[in-house]
Parts: structure tokens; sequence; C-alpha cells
């Protein structure tokens, strides 16, 4: 009977052994897998390519002949030209010089 309950005790112990060794290999084998990501993207940092693509993004270089058009965000945009459509506008416009307007076109003041 002792012998019966040690040999279960062990048998128990190996399972658990197994079970960790099992995750160890996979930790492993997920931080090799991270480590060639890294060292892929730490490759692809090295091309002319990126070096080119950040200098242009981060730093607004240019190659000789281009122009560089800086194209504002839409909403702050939007809502400056809004604002300033607004202030111009005048407060109160009578229907015949909508009409006036409408066809012949708007004459500024």
């Amino acid at each position: 009977m002792v012998v019966g309950i040690s040999f279960a005790q062990e048998i128990q112990r190996r399972v658990a052994l197994q079970r960790h060794v099992h995750q160890l290999q996979e930790e492993i084998q997920r931080r090799e897998q991270r480590v060639a990501t890294l060292q892929q993207f730490t490759e692809y940092l090295k091309t002319d390519a990126y070096q080119e693509r950040a200098a242009r993004e981060k730093l607004n270089y240019q190659r000789p002949g281009e122009s560089v058009v800086v194209i504002p965000e839409s909403g702050r945009v939007l809502e400056a030209e809004q604002a300033r459509v607004e202030n111009q506008r005048p407060a109160f416009v009578s229907v015949p010089r909508q009409w006036w307007d409408h066809l012949f076109g708007s004459v500024a003041p």
C-alpha cells in the first residue's frame, strides 16, 4: 500500500513537471518569434526606403524639384472656414438682393 501511494505521488509529480516543461517550451517559442519579428523590424529600419520615408514625414524633407503640400486636418479647417464665412455674411439679406445675387452673382461691397 505504501508503495502504491508513493508511486501515485511520483506520477503526479512527473505529470506536473511535464506540464511545466511544456509551458516553458511554448514560452520559449513565443519569445523566439518575438525576437525574429524585432530583428526583421530592425533590418527594415536600416533600409534607405524607411529612412527616406521617416525624413519626409518627421522632418518635412523633400527631394530637389518636389513641392510639398500641407493638408490641414479637415475638422479644424471646416470650423475655421465656417467661422470666417459667418463673420463676413451680413445678418439680413433682403429677398430682392438674394435674387440679384442668384441671377447675376454676388458682388462684394
